[in-house]
């Protein structure tokens, strides 16, 4: 028996769109999941993998999450190192794709917070910021198009933060980052 995957988007005006696996019930997609070593990409990749679909599910450093790895291996997934910032994504990606076949679904999922008054933070975190949060997953949306529109057909989750319409103090660089996401 097949478990249900529904995955809901929405705004700040509270309008709402969803994805539920139970269309595409007859039709087994690959996902590619970026930032899965914990929190909501880990539960992710378990879900896609617990609804019968195949998932990569990526990380910046495996190494330093075996047992997540290791799980997601043994319920028949995929554990890839992939940077999202990292200069190489894009060739990365390809060697993933080489690998393990095309890409239906991308979740950009992984996210970087760094906190502090703009004033004190340094240049270089809130570039690594821009980078992991808005610029990586352009990159990863312009690596995967290519074969989606050659296969008529592709997803792409982009996951944001509500920081970006509601912004707090100390976060003006990761709101941001998720702003530009939202484009």
């Amino acid at each position: 028996m097949q478990s249900s995957l529904t995955l809901l988007s929405s705004n700040k005006d509270t309008s709402a769109t969803s994805l539920s696996l139970d269309t595409y019930e007859s039709t087994t997609m690959q996902w590619l999941v970026t930032g899965c070593s914990s929190g909501l990409g880990l539960e992710l990749a378990r879900a896609i993998l617990a609804s019968g679909q195949q998932c990569i599910a990526t990380s910046r450093n495996p190494s330093k999450t075996p047992s997540a790895a290791a799980e997601i291996e043994r319920l028949g997934g995929i554990w890839a190192a992939l940077d999202i910032a990292a200069p190489d994504l894009e060739s990365r990606l390809g060697e993933i794709v080489d690998k393990h076949g095309t890409i239906d679904v991308l979740v950009n999922n992984a996210g970087y917070a760094a906190g502090g008054p703009l004033e004190t933070m340094e240049i270089e975190a809130i570039q690594s910021q821009m980078e992991t949060n808005f610029l990586g997953p352009i990159r990863a949306i312009k690596a995967v198009v290519p074969s989606m529109r050659e296969n008529g057909s592709g997803v792409i989750v982009n996951v944001s933060s509500a920081e970006y319409w509601d912004p707090h103090a100390g976060c003006s660089v990761y709101s941001a980052s998720k702003f530009a996401l939202e484009g």
